[in-house]
């Protein structure tokens, strides 16, 4: 379920990121064309994400503290 939410959210994610890429081509005075940005945000939204779901996962699993504990015990 928060892998699923997290691919929602890095869909909402791509836009920002493109937003960011035009402004700095057109501070470069370049004109920009979303073909040239697209994969690239597309990638960057979507990894951020999923990392950030990952994280989430191993954080807030159940038990997870107690077997870090007993790894470093042994």
């Amino acid at each position: 379920m928060i892998r699923g939410y997290a691919i929602g959210l890095a869909v909402a994610t791509i836009r920002p990121i493109m937003g960011t890429f035009f402004a700095a081509a057109m501070l470069r005075g370049h004109r920009p064309d979303p073909h040239e940005f697209f994969g690239t945000a597309f990638w960057i939204g979507f990894t951020l994400q999923m990392i950030a779901a990952e994280i989430w996962i191993n954080h807030t699993r159940p038990g997870a503290a107690a077997q870090t504990a007993l790894a470093s015990v042994e």
